[in-house]
Order: structure tokens, then C-alpha cells, then sequence
């Protein structure tokens, strides 16, 4: 990732802009893997300035699966946060970079719906976002998941 996925001018600026990086060197630091729970590298954790963890992502990504997990990673650290306004924002903005990735953007609309019912109190709300995430991606996983709701 250090020499196709952070140089990309959109990737750094994203990180410049919204975190904090660190970045450790498992062979210099071996206890690195058991004090973060990640075994596997690389490994992308997403905390915010509390050390509260909201997102972990492992394996490569290219530029393109970078900004759509970031951008997934950043609505979301709002909807974990009770900030339900924020996330739908950026929910809806991070559909821009997540409407070309198979694994993020089910996932993505999922949580419009449930951070729309939140923010109103209407189920309303939850049931059209989940009719959306069940039109788009009929037999997706996050689908499956919508259809456990209810609705009649």
C-alpha cells in the first residue's frame, strides 16, 4: 500500500486531511500484533481522538478501495457516536466513492436507513432505506440482513 495506495493524491489528501496516522513495522515492533488485535497486515484500524475504535480493515487496498473504506469508516464513526445528522451526510457522500465497490456499497446504503430512523424516530425512515439497499443489491449480505425487519 506505502508504494501504489497512500502516494495517490486523494488518499493522502483524505488521511492529511480527516487522521492522525501511525504506522508500525510489525519486524521492529513485535508485540504490535497482540497489542492491537491484528494479526494480519495490513491492518487499518479506525479510532477516533478517545481511542474508542469504530472500523478494521485488513489485507491491501488500492486507491479505489481505500477511499471508499475511509469514507464508510468516517460516516460511521458519527453514526457510533450518536451524531445521526453528520453521518447521513456523510453516508450519502461516501456513496460517491463506495457505488463502484461490490464489498462497501450495500454496506454503505445499509446504514443510511437505520442512521436516518435514528436521527427522526420514523421507521419509516429505516424501511425505505432498507427497500433502497434490497432494489440496488437483491442478494447481497447487508440485504439479508434488511430483510430481517418487519415491515408489514
Amino acid at each position: 500500500m506505502g508504494a501504489n495506495t497512500y502516494p495517490d493524491p486523494r488518499v493522502s489528501r483524505m488521511i492529511n486531511e480527516y487522521v492522525i496516522p501511525v504506522q508500525f513495522n510489525v519486524k521492529l515492533d513485535e508485540d504490535a500484533p497482540v497489542r492491537y488485535h491484528a494479526q494480519w497486515t495490513p491492518a487499518i484500524i479506525y479510532e477516533d481522538a478517545e481511542g474508542n475504535e469504530y472500523r478494521r480493515s485488513f489485507g491491501p487496498l488500492n486507491a479505489e478501495q481505500f477511499l471508499a473504506e475511509f469514507a464508510l469508516a468516517h460516516a460511521l464513526r458519527y453514526y457510533h457516536s450518536g451524531q445521526f445528522e453528520k453521518s447521513i451526510e456523510l453516508l450519502e457522500k461516501a456513496l460517491e466513492h463506495t457505488k463502484d465497490d461490490p464489498l462497501r456499497y450495500p454496506e454503505n446504503l445499509y446504514w443510511i436507513g437505520p442512521a436516518k430512523y435514528e436521527s427522526s424516530g420514523n421507521v419509516d425512515e429505516l424501511i425505505q432505506g432498507f427497500k433502497a439497499l434490497q432494489r440496488a443489491c437483491p442478494d447481497n449480505d447487508w440485504t439479508k440482513r434488511s430483510r430481517q425487519l418487519k415491515s408489514d
